[in-house]
């Protein structure tokens, strides 16, 4: 679960710099983990927010559009977070918003 969560927030971080990765590569690495998140056992309340944070990030135009998904993940999630991974995927999510906004 957490590593499913890693690799999601990873796709998203992929959107905005540094870690910025052209469409064409996030779209492709979007279907390859939608293909090893549904080999996955996860808890059912994970299994759609996973999906709809790894499908934004292979389709979404632009980053913003990616934080919303990201939020909800964040929320399905926060039993299995600690504090500082909570954190650190809020701030992606602000910079997600942010980096539209520049």
């Amino acid at each position: 679960m957490a590593l499913a969560c890693l690799v999601a927030v990873r796709l998203a971080a992929a959107m905005i710099p540094p870690m910025l990765l052209p469409a064409s590569a996030r779209a492709r690495r979007a279907v390859a983990a939608r293909q090893w998140l549904s080999s996955l056992t996860l808890p059912a309340g994970l299994r759609t927010p996973l999906s709809r944070l790894v499908a934004a990030t292979g389709s979404a135009p632009a980053p913003a559009d990616v934080a919303a998904p990201l939020r909800a993940l964040a929320d399905a999630a926060a039993r299995h977070l600690d504090a500082r991974s909570r954190a650190e995927i809020d701030r992606l999510a602000a910079a997600l918003v942010d980096a539209a906004a520049s």
